[in-house]
């Protein structure tokens, strides 16, 4: 659960800052979005930039693991979660589930649990 006063760094958060303006709002949390498909360079690179020197106590992954094909990028992007959070930082995964919701078969999205 992210808490009060935490930096949450979310990790493909896409190009809207839905998620930034209701962790404000609802936990009084700091959310930022690092994103290198919807987000530009200058933007990633601050967001880098301050988890550099602060680690975020909290990493969100949301609905990005599943539209990725290749296990290594898999892999890449849950080791980012690990290193741009605290030591005793958490992450949390969610991906969305192709059973429940039709989608574009003209995209790869996987349905796997526990990657």
């Amino acid at each position: 659960d992210i808490k009060e006063g935490e930096t949450n760094i979310d990790i493909g958060g896409g190009k809207y800052d839905l998620a930034t303006d209701l962790l404000k709002k609802e936990k009084g949390a700091k959310n930022l979005v690092y994103d290198k498909f919807n987000r530009t360079d200058e933007h990633n690179t601050e967001v880098l930039s301050e988890i550099s020197k602060k680690p975020a106590d909290t990493a969100t992954v949301a609905n990005v693991l599943n539209v990725i094909k290749e296990p290594e990028i898999r892999k890449e992007v849950i080791t980012q979660a690990k290193n741009f959070t605290k030591p005793d930082g958490k992450a949390y995964f969610i991906t969305h589930d192709r059973n429940r919701h039709r989608r574009s078969n003209k995209r790869w999205l996987s349905n796997k649990y526990g990657y």
